[in-house]
């Protein structure tokens, strides 16, 4: 089994963490340098869906994980500023109706990081329907890396704008006692590895390890 986890960057391709993670005796993980997608400053959706599909199609990967927003919140979900999933994740972006997201900054990338998922969807790779969908249909899923550290009891990395040396190495020490680094990861990295690992886990049936949060995502009114 192989995930392809992203952490995504709406700007500067140098800010992708790109991830491939493989079940092995442990869990191996590859980093892929951003330049290897040869995307121009500023990213733009359809590229971007374009060269993560072609390394997932080239690495035998079936689900594509990506740190961001995957929909917006249904109008009849009983919540009034944000989806079922960031309640139950205390998600630090608040995704409402459609172009309506809490703190506003992250407008921006929550709008880019939906488009990506239609997108992808678009390229074959159908958001997450169920927890019965099976690993071999192509499927992308949204991750919150942000919740992985505490939720394995790991340090939690701090910001990027924030993370200095040593807390960097500590965190990625503290992850290898989970996966196998085939080179020294940076923190985008150690954001799409996190992120990934449930989703490894739930490709290999180990349901019993993994939270999934939120509702199936539905079509409404185009969005």
């Amino acid at each position: 089994m192989r995930v392809l986890s992203i952490d995504l960057a709406s700007l500067d391709p140098n800010d992708l963490g790109i991830a491939l993670l493989t079940s092995d005796a442990t869990i191996r993980v590859e980093l892929v340098p951003p330049d290897r997608l040869s995307l121009m400053r500023p990213l733009q959706v359809g590229p971007l869906a374009d060269a993560l599909v072609a390394l997932a199609e080239g690495s035998d990967c079936r689900w594509i994980a990506v740190d961001g927003p995957s929909g917006w919140k249904h109008p009849d979900n009983g919540l009034i500023h944000s989806r079922v999933s960031d309640r139950a994740l205390n998600a630090p972006a608040k995704v409402g109706l459609p172009g309506h997201v809490k703190p506003r900054p992250y407008l921006k990338f929550v709008d880019f990081s939906i488009a990506l998922f239609d997108a992808l969807a678009d390229r074959g790779y159908a958001r997450l329907a169920s927890a019965a969908t099976p690993a071999g249909v192509r499927t992308s899923v949204e991750i919150l890396p942000l919740v992985c550290w505490s939720r394995l009891n790991l340090p939690r990395l701090p910001a990027k704008s924030k993370c200095t040396p040593e807390a960097l190495s500590g965190c990625s020490e503290a992850l290898s006692t989970l996966v196998s680094f085939v080179s020294p990861p940076g923190h985008d990295e150690l954001q799409a590895t996190i992120g990934g690992i449930g989703v490894l886990w739930q490709l290999l049936g180990w349901s019993d390890r993994i939270e999934l949060a939120g509702s199936p995502p539905v079509l409404l009114d185009g969005y």
